[in-house]
Formats: structure tokens, sequence, C-alpha cells
């Protein structure tokens, strides 16, 4: 979730920290222009990609521990079989 003016952004930062009831972090809330505007940096895109994608390699590593990229493929292989006869 990419917060952009203002705010507030209260219930987003409670979001990305006490979401309850999942199974892993699957949501990251990046305030763009508290990212972008005080800091000195040479390429605020660069650093805001970089706070917005940071959570997703310890994303991956949950989705694969608790195997639901592979429940995943085998839900979509299901849908994709053709019906089978019954007579």
């Amino acid at each position: 979730m990419i917060g952009v003016g203002d705010g507030p952004f209260d219930l987003m930062r409670e979001f990305d920290d006490h979401l309850p009831q999942r199974k892993f972090d699957n949501f990251q809330f990046c305030h763009y222009e508290a990212v972008t505007s005080h800091l000195v940096t040479r390429n605020p895109d660069a650093c805001f990609a970089m706070n917005a994608l940071m959570e997703i390699p310890d994303q991956y590593e949950a989705v694969v521990k608790l195997q639901l990229v592979s429940q995943l493929r085998r839900q979509a292989r299901r849908r994709q079989q053709p019906p089978q006869d019954t007579e």
C-alpha cells in the first residue's frame, strides 16, 4: 500500500505492523513523501522502490515455508484438467 499526500495513515501503519489473522506478513505500507522528500538522495524513486519492495524476500520465504506456492500450483492444475467422464 502506498500512502500519497499528508494522510492520516495511522490505520495503514497498524495494518503493516499488527494485522491479525494472517499466516505471514503480506502487507507493506510505504508513505511516499516520507521516504523521498526529507532524504538527501540523488534518486528518490529508487529510494521509494527499495522501501516499497524490501519485505518481498521475507514474504516469499514465508510463502515457500508454508507451502502456499505448491498449493496454488495444485489448484491451478485441477482447474486446467478437463472434466472426466463417469460413464
